[in-house]
């Protein structure tokens, strides 16, 4: 992708992920990088607007913000799935439950998180190597 790809990575979103992921077998080869590019721009406008909106209106507006934390939560469920559903290769996804639910154990839940992130990137780049 050349040069493009710094500014793919910079800009993912989860929407992105979500949109490129889903239609990757329906973009042809030649339009690949204009569809990722494309998409990486206007999600990530679309993210700026809304943050910048947010937080003017969030000043005139209030609410009920309880329960709202389980929204990311089910968030990732719902990708977890579609990727399982989506693959024959299951062992990222298990690692990740493995390595989170070790570091769980070992760090407790205020400081696991930063430890299986680390673990899971790990494991990870060991499988790529193996596999190649």
């Amino acid at each position: 992708l050349g040069w493009e790809k710094y500014y793919l990575i910079f800009g993912i979103t989860d929407e992105t992920y979500s949109l490129v992921c889903s239609s990757s077998d329906s973009v042809a080869q030649k339009d690949r990088k204009l569809y990722y590019g494309l998409v990486t721009l206007m999600d990530h406008c679309y993210w700026i607007t809304g943050c910048t909106v947010g937080a003017v209106l969030g000043h005139f507006i209030t609410f009920n913000t309880e329960g709202i934390d389980f929204v990311l939560t089910a968030l990732f469920i719902s990708i977890v799935v579609d990727q399982w559903l989506g693959t024959k290769e299951h062992s990222p996804t298990i690692t990740g439950f493995a390595a989170s639910a070790a570091c769980l154990l070992i760090f407790g839940a205020d400081k696991f998180l930063i430890p299986a992130m680390l673990t899971i990137m790990a494991a990870l780049l060991l499988m790529r190597r193996r596999a190649e």
